[in-house]
């Protein structure tokens, strides 16, 4: 059983750890503060194995990152807390998330796919290497 449990400020630095292991375009400290500040919320896996972060606007979410630690990829914590955040999403009222992600990251684009989202635009250099990135979008709700 995979729980998730919504971070507190002190553990700010343990979601940074996971970050910097596993996420090529990694978030620096001042990065993860920041969006922690601004009402970003960040959820934890319950063994810390992983983290993801989404900031909600009205019926709009942002999925702004996640992060599974390198030795425990491959055994569906990702699709957990994927599956958690569009859960979550659905319980406030979302209607629909949206998410970039590098155009090299087959795996997350998969994972993506098949929880349902879909490529909307396509963002010429978006990383500071001047790689392009991906916007997907998952609509929830629909009637």
């Amino acid at each position: 059983m995979h729980k998730l449990r919504l971070a507190s400020f002190n553990e700010l630095s343990l979601i940074v750890n996971i970050e910097q292991q596993c996420n090529y375009y990694a978030w620096g400290y001042n990065l993860v503060y920041e969006s922690f500040m601004s009402g970003s919320q960040f959820f934890l896996h319950e063994s810390n194995a992983g983290y993801y972060c989404v900031k909600l606007i009205d019926d709009i979410a942002e999925f702004l990152s996640i992060g599974v630690s390198p030795q425990l990829q491959g055994q569906g914590i990702g699709f957990v807390m994927c599956s958690h955040m569009i859960e979550h999403c659905k319980i406030n009222g979302v209607q629909k998330i949206f998410l970039e992600v590098s155009v090299q990251n087959f795996k997350a684009i998969s994972l993506y796919k098949k929880l349902g989202f879909f490529v909307i635009d396509l963002r010429k250099q978006y990383y500071n290497d001047g790689m392009d990135a991906y916007t997907m979008q998952l609509t929830l709700g629909l009637f």
